[in-house]
């Protein structure tokens, strides 16, 4: 005796399921992603006609050996320096790192000049 085998019935993919896991997905990258406010940095001009001093340049050698405005300087008289520099009413400085330089060096010196308050600081390479 041979049976038949009856064909089976095509059953249609559920989306209902993969619509739920999509939302769900989307949801939670919604949640986990952050969202920040970008602020443009703040600019000082200078009035019509008026000249604006070049800040100082200090210059990075390595971690123990810095040069401000061509004065050779210790770290501890490079925080002095740079305090001066703040009550002189200065507000940038500008850094240039030699090839000795480490890229710790540079931001120790970075923090340094923000720990003293000075505003704002330019790197420049040679």
């Amino acid at each position: 005796m041979r049976l038949e085998r009856l064909p089976a019935k095509r059953r249609p993919i559920g989306l209902t399921s993969l619509i739920d896991v999509i939302f769900l997905l989307l949801l939670f990258f919604m949640l986990a992603s952050t969202f920040s406010r970008y602020q443009a940095a703040p600019l000082s001009g200078t009035g019509p006609g008026a000249r604006a001093e070049p800040p100082p340049l200090l210059r990075i050698h390595s971690a123990a050996r810095f040069e401000l405005d061509g004065l050779e300087l210790s770290p501890e008289d490079l925080a002095w320096r740079l305090a001066a520099l703040k009550a002189e009413g200065r507000r940038t400085v500008a850094i240039v790192a030699e090839e000795e330089a480490k890229v710790q060096d540079i931001v120790s010196v970075m923090d340094r000049v923000s720990d003293v308050g000075l505003a704002g600081v330019l790197i420049a390479g040679e």
